[in-house]
């Protein structure tokens, strides 16, 4: 079972998008049967999923796209994503943020 999922949002962040998923790619193997990573894209104009399927590795994401305009906000897209999650524990981060895999470790040695 998983212990827990990151959650982000995406909006027309196509350079930042490709930097996370490499950085995903190098450190989060070890991880990746612990963790899922939920991407909302709030109606971008370069999708989000087409960039993960290319260059994502593993089978550990979901992308879950917004299809019409409905002036969501940072807040109601992060809502989507955690109302997506399928673990207890969420941690909920910028498209900018790289989790480093010292703090999975520490977020482990607190989840059940």
């Amino acid at each position: 079972m998983k212990k827990f999922t990151i959650v982000t949002t995406y909006f027309n962040q196509k350079e930042w998008l490709e930097r996370l998923i490499e950085y995903w790619n190098s450190y989060y193997s070890n991880f990746v049967n612990d963790i899922d990573i939920i991407i909302v894209d709030d109606y971008s104009s370069s999708p989000a999923f087409p960039i993960v399927r290319k260059n994502y590795l593993y089978d550990n994401i979901s992308v879950i796209r917004i299809t019409e305009d409905l002036k969501f906000n940072l807040c109601a897209a992060r809502n989507v994503g955690v109302y997506e999650t399928k673990t207890d524990n969420i941690l909920m981060v910028d498209l900018d943020n790289l989790v480093c895999s010292d703090l999975i470790d520490e977020i482990f040695s607190f989840t059940v």
